[in-house]
């Protein structure tokens, strides 16, 4: 609303606190007018001239009453005419805030669903609860080695401002492991005897034995790849620094991934050396599930397809803050991942809010 529409109004209504209405004119005086509620001290002045009508009970100005009229005046001291035709136009927004619709004007309301999946490069803390296990740990540690996994799933992100959305969704990950164990199977001795007689003329017969003793160990070789699969809740803030039409969009995102469930598949060993499983459903599993909380940090670069669709790769780092892992064997496990996701997000709302 500007004083200009003020101008213009015509026949619109101002109340005086006496509940009078009246018609809201403008013209410049000299002198300061007896029935205006705007005025100033420089001679040149804006006034209301009194007129009853009780037919004209809409209009937009009786809900302003003579002190909403002081405050404008009081903000707005440079409210003269420039001619008998023209004022100079003034906002609202100071004295209404956000409750005046010119002031903050549309925002970014756009929701979106997403698809990725990405290979995961992941490395395991493993930490000692009980003390003597350490040769137990260094055996177990020197026969494990991990192997490439993954992670696929799917997130909803909602903007909450023209840069920032939050996100999320559920994901599937698994970490792969590859164990081999080479243990002794079996242990020969062998020994061979080797004699030989010098002889001498005129001297007795000399006799040399030599013996040689040969031990041949067996060793038996074992391997299994181990899976440990999670289905996850990730909870991202993002915040993107290109408008949503541009070609090009880089984004930074940071939040947690919370682990909702776990199990495992394949075989370890305990600390007597012996094969056992890892489920944590088995009876003899050397694991127990707990849940756990990982940080997650990520930098993605998008690709405008059509106005609907983006395409992004995501490199990303998480890692562990809990103990995801407790073992019966006295340690625990946990694992920290860093990979590059490709996905592609849809857009499903692009609604404007006011």
């Amino acid at each position: 609303i500007n004083a200009n529409t003020l101008h213009n109004a015509g026949n619109s209504l101002v109340t005086d606190e006496q509940g009078k209405k009246m018609y809201a004119s403008s013209h410049t005086k000299t002198k300061k007018n007896k029935s205006g509620f705007i005025s100033n001290n420089n001679s040149t002045v804006s006034s209301f001239s009194a007129y009853s009508n009780e037919n004209l009970n809409n209009s937009l100005f009786t809900k302003f009453s003579k002190a909403n009229w002081e405050d404008i005046a009081s903000e707005q001291r440079n409210l003269v005419h420039t001619s008998t035709n023209e004022l100079k136009s003034f906002s609202l927004a100071k004295l209404f805030g956000d409750d005046c619709p010119t002031t903050r004007g549309s925002y970014r309301n756009d929701f979106y669903v997403e698809g990725y999946i990405s290979p995961d490069f992941a490395f395991k803390t493993v930490k000692s609860t009980k003390q003597g296990n350490e040769q137990y740990l260094s055996k177990k540690d020197s026969s494990e080695s991990i192997r490439l996994g993954f992670t696929v799933g799917a997130r909803f992100s909602k903007s909450i401002s023209n840069n920032l959305l939050l996100k999320a969704g559920l994901q599937y990950s698994q970490f792969n492991e590859k164990l081999t164990l080479k243990t002794e199977n079996d242990r020969r001795q062998t020994i061979v005897i080797n004699s030989h007689t010098i002889t001498r003329p005129g001297q007795s017969d000399t006799t040399i034995s030599d013996t040689t003793t040969f031990v041949q160990i067996g060793y038996r070789v074992r391997s299994n790849i181990n899976h440990y699969k999670n289905l996850e809740l990730p909870v991202l803030l993002s915040y993107e620094f290109s408008e949503p039409q541009s070609l090009w969009k880089l984004a930074v995102s940071g939040g947690a991934i919370i682990n909702l469930t776990s199990w495992y598949e394949g075989k370890t060993i305990d600390s007597a050396y012996n094969l056992v499983n890892i489920s944590s459903k088995s009876n003899n599993g050397i694991f127990k599930h707990q849940v756990g909380v990982s940080l997650y940090a990520s930098v993605s670069v998008m690709r405008n397809i059509t106005k609907e669709l983006d395409v992004f790769a995501e490199p990303y780092f998480r890692y562990g803050l809990s103990k995801s892992l407790q073992s019966s064997a006295g340690f625990t496990q946990t694992f920290n991942a860093f990979g590059i996701q490709f996905g592609a997000r849809i857009k499903l709302s692009t609604n404007k809010h006011f």
